[in-house]
């Protein structure tokens, strides 16, 4: 597929998410984010922004999107992220602004904005809460830097969260996991 059709698609895309809202963006819509990340690329960027932003979409639909922001990787990408990171500063449970970030502090930013601030996420009784009763338990950071891992788990789960350094922001760019039943 050239880059003109995938423009097209985009574009066309973006008017009916502008007509149907969440009908078009069903939760869980991790596949179909990461699919038009890595067709569209750039071009899909505008796209993600606006769903991210977007009150009257799911939780799930609008974590997705974040992290296809990351997966795209480009500049615009990452300055889309941080500006909507940077917007969501004043919101209830967003980490406190700082002057300067170690790795460790900026990933755990970025993770608490991804899961929780930015996309709106309205816990449900603490003792039915998955966010509340994991903790991180594993994080790892490649040699140079560039890439790392977040886990959290429980007896019965572990969540995968994949970061990629771009600059100094880190975003998070996969999200995975196993459920032992």
């Amino acid at each position: 597929m050239d880059s003109d059709a995938v423009s097209r698609i985009v574009q066309e895309g973006r008017a009916i998410v502008r007509k149907v809202g969440s009908f078009l963006l069903p939760a869980p819509t991790g596949e179909l984010t990461s699919t038009l990340a890595a067709l569209a690329g750039d071009d899909a960027v505008g796209f993600l922004a606006e769903a991210a932003a977007n009150p009257d979409l799911p939780y799930a639909t609008r974590r997705d999107v974040l992290i296809a922001l990351g997966e795209v990787g480009s500049e615009e990408s990452v300055a889309v992220f941080a500006r909507l990171r940077d917007a969501a500063f004043d919101k209830p449970g967003a980490p406190q602004r700082r002057e300067s970030y170690t790795h460790e502090e900026r990933t755990s930013e970025a993770v608490t904005m991804v899961l929780v601030v930015i996309p709106d996420y309205v816990p449900p009784a603490i003792e039915e809460d998955p966010m509340r009763r994991k903790s991180p338990k594993l994080a790892r950071v490649s040699e140079d830097y560039s890439t790392g891992t977040i886990c959290f788990g429980d007896q019965l789960s572990i969540v995968q969260l994949k970061m990629r350094r771009f600059g100094d922001e880190w975003l998070v760019v996969g999200i995975g996991g196993v459920t032992m039943v």
